[in-house]
């Protein structure tokens, strides 16, 4: 991937005590590319998200990866989507589990062509090095589909909403087991 035409993003830091504003990390395409959703913290102190773009080029702009950001300020890729199974375009925050495992949605890739072709996007799950599995991967029609919006976890289940889909075609609430 090409570098972003107006810059790929930026991960920061800001300290109010002292005004003081840093770069922590700045995307150039193959790294990742527009982190929209933030960042979230593991127990360790950690840092972890996700990119809409960049990393592997089976999508338009990348199709996005998760990354962290190691308390020492270490970046890290943790998984490129390729837009297929795995998903692609992750536009959510991540979230954890009690048991350090991370959450979150794509708006494309899954098994499907539904949603104009680049398939609905997944609910996927991976471990802190990167072991992804699919838990649900959407269709479009009564299980919803384009997720713009991360997961919750809730003991042994994950809540999330899903932007288009359901018997009225305009979203769903859904749940899926971890």
């Amino acid at each position: 991937m090409t570098a972003c035409p107006n810059g790929c993003g930026v991960v920061w830091t800001y300290t109010p005590q002292l005004l003081q504003f840093a770069t922590v990390h700045e995307f150039q395409g193959s790294d990742g590319a527009y982190p929209y959703a933030g960042i979230t913290e593991d127990s360790a102190g950690n840092f972890y998200g996700a990119t809409y773009g960049g990393g592997l080029a089976g999508c338009a702009d990348g199709c996005g990866l998760i990354y962290k950001i190691a308390s020492n300020g270490v970046f890290s890729i943790v998984h490129e989507f390729s837009g297929g199974r795995d998903g692609g375009e992750p536009i959510s925050k991540v979230a954890f589990d009690a048991s350090g495992n991370l959450y979150g949605t794509t708006l494309a890739g899954g098994s499907g062509t539904g949603c104009g072709g680049a398939g609905c996007g997944v609910v996927y799950k991976s471990s802190s090095t990167g072991n992804l599995s699919v838990l649900h991967a959407f269709t479009g029609g009564g299980d919803g589909g384009q997720p713009y919006a991360g997961v919750m976890p809730q003991g042994s289940v994950l809540y999330g909403t899903a932007n288009v889909g359901g018997s009225g075609g305009a979203g769903v609430i859904f749940k899926a087991a971890q």
